[in-house]
C-alpha cells in the first residue's frame, strides 16, 4: 500500500518545532513484540497509559494512542502491535495509525539492548514494507533497558557488529536510549532534542498514511445551509445535531465512520456569518480534529443564491488561505426542492455566483436531504477523487504560522 511523506503542503521549514501553537505532534513506536515499545510511550507521557508487562508474549495487539503535553509540545503517542505479532493485519495497522496520527512527525524504531538478531533485522524490514523506505528520514532508534548497558552505547553499538551499525547508518545515525525504569525526564527531553535536530535536517517533512484510507472532509457555510445534516448524509447516520438558522456553535464537531466502503472522517465547523471566536481557534480545532484535510464542502442551500454567499466565500479564504480552493467542491442541498436541474438553475444564477463556482473550478454537487440512498454520497465522493487525481493528490495542512498569528 502506497505512502506518502508529504513535502509540498506538508513541509513546515523555518518553523521551529517547540515555538508556538503545534500541531499534534505525531509519534509513532514501533517493533518486535516484548521490545519496550509500550513502556517506551509511558516514559515519554510521563504516565501509564499504556499496557506493558515484562515477557515475549504480545501486549499490545491493536494500536492505542494517548496524548499529552511533553517538552513544550502536544504529542499523540500511537503504540502498535509488534510487527512479529502473527495476527498482525497490515490494512488494519495503517488504518490504525490513519485514524490514531494522521500526521507522524517521527517513527520510535525501538530494539531491546542485547544481542541484534535475525528476528530483529527481519522486523525493521517488515517496517519498511509496510510504511515504506521515505519513514528513513524520520526514524530515530529507540534502545530500551538501558540500566543493563555495562558500558556506553557507542561500545555496545560498536561490538553488535555490522548488522546492527548497518541498521543505524540507514537511519541517519540517530539512536537513543531509555532507561525505562528511571523516573528521569531529562532523557526525554534529550530524545526531543534529537527529533528537533532530524526535523530540521529534512526541513521539517513529516508522514501521512495513503490518503485512501480515510478521507477526511471539513464542511464550512453559514448558518442553516445544512452542514450538519449533510454531514449525516456522508457517514449515513445520526452522527451531527442539525441546528437552528440562530443557534451559535462555538467549537468544531467530528465523527468517522464507513461510507460506500471507505473510512470518512467528518468534521462539522461553526458557520461562518455567526461564531464569535477568533480564526486561529477555529483552525486549531480543525487541525485537532483533522489535522490532513482532503476536501473542503462549502455548503449552500438552493434557493439562497445570494450576494451574501460573496461574503461567505471571503471569510472562508481569510480563515483557510486562498490554497484551499484547490481542495473545494461547492455542495448544494436541499436538492429535493428543486423545479428544474441544477444546471438550468445555475445558468440562470447572477453572474457573481457564477464566479463563485469557476474559482472552485466549477465543481459542485447536489444533495437531497431527504433521499436515504448512498447513490449521491457515492458520486460526491467519485468528484472529490476526481479533484484529488487533478491536483496531484495533495493534501490541506495548516501551516505553523497560520496557527500562531
Amino acid at each position: 500500500m502506497m505512502c506518502v511523506l508529504a513535502s509540498l503542503l506538508g513541509t513546515m521549514a523555518g518553523a521551529s518545532p517547540s515555538i508556538g501553537y503545534q500541531h499534534r505532534f505525531g509519534v509513532v513506536l514501533v517493533g518486535r513484540v516484548g521490545c519496550g515499545k509500550s513502556a517506551s510511550g509511558n516514559t515519554i507521557l510521563g504516565q501509564g497509559h499504556f499496557i506493558s508487562s515484562f515477557g515475549f508474549s504480545a501486549v499490545t495487539k491493536h494500536c492505542t494512542g494517548c496524548y499529552a503535553d511533553v517538552c513544550g509540545r502536544r504529542i499523540h503517542v500511537v503504540d502498535t502491535p509488534g510487527l512479529d505479532y502473527p495476527e498482525l493485519s497490515t490494512d488494519d495497522l495503517l488504518g490504525d495509525v490513519d485514524f490514531w496520527a494522521p500526521v507522524v512527525h517521527v517513527f520510535l524504531l525501538v530494539v531491546q539492548l542485547g544481542r541484534f538478531t535475525q528476528e530483529q533485522r527481519d522486523v525493521v524490514k517488515k517496517m519498511e514494507e509496510i510504511f515504506g523506505e521515505r519513514v528513513r528520514d524520520i526514524t530515530v532508534l529507540l534502545f530500551t533497558h538501558g540500566d543493563s548497558l555495562k558500558g556506553s552505547i557507542e561500545e555496545f553499538i560498536h561490538m553488535a557488529g555490522d548488522p546492527l551499525q548497518k541498521i543505524i547508518r540507514t537511519y541517519g545515525n540517530r539512536y537513543h536510549v531509555f532507561h525505562n525504569e528511571s523516573d528521569d525526564r531529562d532523557q526525554v527531553t534529550e530524545l526531543f532534542r534529537k527529533i528537533d535536530q532530524m526535523r530540521n535536517l529534512n526541513k521539517g517533512r513529516f508522514y501521512t498514511i495513503d490518503e485512501g484510507l480515510c478521507l477526511k472532509i471539513v464542511m464550512v457555510g453559514q448558518a442553516g445551509c445544512g452542514k450538519s445534516t449533510s454531514g449525516n448524509i456522508i457517514l449515513g447516520e445520526e452522527k451531527f445535531t442539525p441546528r437552528s438558522f440562530s443557534a451559535e456553535v462555538r467549537r468544531c464537531d467530528w465523527s468517522h465512520g464507513r461510507s460506500c466502503g471507505r473510512g470518512v472522517r467528518v468534521v462539522d465547523t461553526p458557520a461562518l456569518d455567526c461564531w464569535k471566536y477568533s480564526p486561529q481557534d477555529l483552525l486549531r480545532d480543525i487541525d485537532w480534529c483533522a489535522p490532513v484535510v482532503h476536501a473542503f464542502l462549502l455548503v449552500i442551500q438552493l434557493g439562497a443564491l445570494t450576494q451574501n454567499q460573496q461574503g461567505i466565500v471571503e471569510k472562508m479564504e481569510n480563515v483557510y488561505g486562498q490554497r484551499c480552493r484547490d481542495f473545494t467542491v461547492v455542495l448544494f442541498t436541499h436538492g429535493d426542492q428543486l423545479t428544474c436541474s441544477v444546471e438550468t438553475l445555475i445558468k440562470e444564477a447572477d453572474p457573481s455566483f457564477k464566479q463563485l463556482l469557476a474559482r472552485y473550478g466549477d465543481r459542485y454537487h447536489v444533495f437531497n436531504n431527504k433521499a436515504s440512498n448512498s447513490d449521491q454520497v457515492r458520486e460526491l465522493f467519485m468528484k472529490i477523487d476526481r479533484m484529488r487525481d487533478l491536483n496531484g493528490h495533495r493534501v490541506y495542512i495548516f501551516e505553523e504560522s497560520e496557527l500562531e498569528q
